[in-house]
């Protein structure tokens, strides 16, 4: 059901539990795919939680592919007046989990970002990113595809 929601929705998405607390961090986790650049652009379009502190994470087995993403995402807010800090990972690991180990160790109370990543509708039929944060997401999610 959240599935379609997400591929019909022209709007983005937040998905928490039945206890939300305004985040005094977001954490925008950034891969350089079509719907992550939507939901970046989208988030720093709407203004929302402009008081927080903003991180900028990409992850990738290579450190070089990481920052550039992490640092493209970054300068996009930038001109979009939010100051945010970059935090590049270099792992081989699970992206969703990496994600989850990252907004536990900084307490981020907000994770943006794009729905059904770079693969797209294989994902969306067999398991991705989104799906695996979504079933068990550890702080609400700011989804766009």
């Amino acid at each position: 059901m959240l599935s379609n929601l997400l591929l019909l929705s022209p709007r983005p998405v937040v998905v928490c539990s039945d206890e939300y607390r305004y985040p005094s961090d977001v954490l925008v986790a950034y891969d350089g795919s079509l719907p992550a650049m939507r939901a970046l652009q989208m988030y720093a379009l709407l203004g929302l939680w402009r008081e927080a502190r903003v991180h900028v994470t990409s992850i990738a087995a290579d450190s070089e592919l990481a920052t550039r993403r992490a640092h493209a995402a970054a300068e996009f807010l930038r001109g979009h007046d939010r100051s945010c800090t970059v935090v590049p990972i270099e792992a081989a690991m699970d992206p969703a989990e990496a994600i989850r180990i990252e907004v536990i160790d900084r307490g981020v109370g907000l994770l943006v970002m794009g729905a059904f990543g770079h693969r797209g509708w294989s994902n969306a039929l067999f398991g991705s990113t989104t799906r695996r944060l979504v079933e068990r997401p550890p702080c609400p999610l700011f989804l766009f595809h």
